[in-house]
């Protein structure tokens, strides 16, 4: 059913005549309005010159009555949307620092004023000759840059859908830069036949239809030189789009995201928006919050009250998001199973009844914390008060046996039990230090996974990436759809497959050149790229860092433990 009553009419009237209105033109001088018509059915044809007229759900918004009226009024609804976008990523439990907001919201907000050029009319229509929205989004590991991403894509849909068109969808196509030279991305960026894995055609397949598309690079790399080469061919793409869909240059934006500052040469093409972490107390709130969100899911609870003493925050200074996440995701899955066993069995959001009350209280020493959730308590530790283990569970006897320090267990053995349970999407290990010492702690993995996963439902995937050419082994040949461990992890967890019981090992010997490859299958929840796409459900990554080799900030951020191996 339609959400205005005026469009409800319209569809009513379409109904009963065959005919369709299919523009509204208003001479705001003279007063007076143009209509036209044309039959339904020549309208609902996929090559049709005119689509079925409909108000905007902010038609109310933007009724002025002269020229300096509508853009005023324009202006006025674009800030609307623009606290609306916020509140939606809010809602999304991201949270931006102030500087974000701040550098982001100008350029938005201007772009979604523009926008709004068709008045009344149901329709996000930025402008021809409208600058395509570009930004340049960068900073140290794991401060929320392509966590960004994904939320300026569901916000800006669901802004778009509530205020002017209730189809309107926001894609995002991304390409990892890691993956890549210029010579790779020339190769896969413009249509070349009818089904191509293009980013061209890609891009098409959304702004044919009128949507939006967030041509996300991924990965930028530090190389000034290269930066401009790669961001010119993926500005070729848009010309090469353009030369079909002339009216629509403004639907493709831009939005490149590295750990690495803009070249100076492309300073005065994209807008350049430095992301940092955010304030302390914002990062507790945000801890918190997801903490409760993770343990009411694993749960399977429709309600959790949740009180957790301040003791029990994480440590303030940390500034990297990823390594705050750990503090949520590991107290999620203990106080989660906990509030699980209080309810009783049942299967996670099993029913809208279950409803729960939990706590989180400091120990009486540094690095313990004691759950508890109806009537039944946990003991916690941690070595660093971020990555938390039961404390009946801080060793195992098959690595207590192969004489592995008491010290070293625990965050192992949460990690294989959180994969084992099929939470952690994906788990991280990295191996330092000697190249003795890291294969006899690989070994000890390797008996550790045997003992606690059934029988041979571990694959197994070991490569060595140390050189430009090793990125093949990861992404696959530039021509493939699939390819590398990206296509080795698909082939073990696909969720079409009929066994979901397998798990995938990918061991990696690496070098600096090699972490930067893994960047992507290391980050949190499934990868999609413009052809790639893999779940991370039960999968354990180890990387083995050559002696003497660097750890990157991003590898660390992304890790669940780094092994000091002697």
């Amino acid at each position: 059913p339609e959400p205005l009553l005026a469009n409800a009419c319209l569809a009513l009237f379409e109904h009963q005549t065959g005919a369709a209105l299919t523009s509204v033109a208003r001479d705001l001088r003279m007063g007076t309005a143009r209509v036209s018509f044309a039959a339904l059915r020549d309208t609902a044809r996929s090559d049709a010159a005119a689509r079925a007229w409909r108000w905007a759900p902010c038609y109310a918004r933007l009724g002025g009555e002269s020229q300096d009226a509508l853009v005023a009024l324009r202006e006025e609804v674009a800030g609307e949307l623009m606290a609306d976008f916020w509140r939606r990523a809010e809602a999304a439990r991201y949270v931006p620092d102030a500087g974000l907001v701040e550098c982001l919201s100008g350029p938005l907000r201007s772009y979604l004023a523009k926008g709004l050029a068709a008045g009344r009319a149901a329709g996000f229509v930025p402008p021809r000759n409208a600058e395509p929205l570009s930004l340049y989004l960068w900073g140290t590991a794991g401060v929320g840059k392509s966590e960004f991403v994904k939320v300026l894509q569901s916000s800006l849909r669901g802004v778009l859908r509530s205020h002017v068109l209730p189809t309107m969808e926001v894609t995002v196509v991304k390409v990892l830069l890691n993956s890549l030279t210029a010579q790779d991305m020339r190769a896969v960026a413009n249509v070349k036949g009818i089904s191509d894995m293009s980013v061209e055609r890609l891009c098409e397949q959304a702004v044919s239809k009128g949507h939006l598309v967030v041509l996300h690079l991924e990965e930028n790399p530090e190389d000034e030189e290269l930066q401009a080469e790669l961001f010119d061919v993926a500005k070729g793409i848009l010309k090469s789009l353009m030369r079909r869909y002339p009216e629509r240059a403004a639907h493709v934006m831009y939005v490149l995201t590295s750990n690495y500052p803009p070249a100076a040469a492309l300073q005065q093409r994209v807008a350049p928006v430095k992301v940092s972490a955010p304030s302390p107390e914002r990062q507790r709130e945000w801890c918190v919050n997801m903490l409760h969100d993770t343990a009411a899911e694993v749960a399977g609870a429709a309600s959790l009250s949740l009180e957790v003493d301040p003791a029990a925050y994480p440590p303030e200074g940390v500034g990297d998001m990823r390594r705050l996440r750990q503090w949520w995701v590991t107290l999620g899955f203990h106080l989660g199973g906990l509030v699980r066993a209080s309810l009783g069995e049942g299967e996670p959001g099993g029913g809208d009844e279950r409803t729960a009350e939990a706590s989180l209280r400091a120990g009486a020493a540094p690095g313990e914390l004691v759950a508890a959730a109806g009537g039944k308590t946990l003991a916690l530790r941690s070595h660093d008060r971020v990555f938390w283990f039961e404390e009946g569970k801080s060793a195992h006897p098959v690595l207590s046996e192969m004489g592995v320090a008491p010290e070293r267990q625990p965050r192992m053995v949460a990690v294989v039990d959180m994969l084992a349970a099929g939470y952690l999407k994906p788990g991280v290990l990295v191996l330092t230090g000697t190249d003795a010492g890291r294969s006899r702690a690989l070994g000890q993995l390797r008996a550790l996974l045997s003992a606690e996963l059934p029988g041979d439902r571990v694959s197994e995937a070991e490569v060595t990436l140390t050189t430009e050419a090793d990125k093949e082994k990861v992404f696959g040949k530039p021509d493939e759809v699939q390819g590398g461990l990206f296509a080795f992890v698909d082939s073990v967890n696909n969720a079409n497959l009929a066994d979901q019981g397998r798990f995938a090992l990918v061991v990696a010997h690496v070098n600096e050149t090699g972490q930067f490859a893994l960047r992507e299958l290391l980050e949190s929840g499934a990868s999609a790229t413009h052809r790639l796409a893999v779940r991370k459900e039960r999968v354990l990554f180890v990387l083995s860092a050559q002696e003497g080799c660097a750890l990157q900030p991003p590898l660390v951020s992304r890790a669940h433990d780094v092994v000091q191996c002697d």
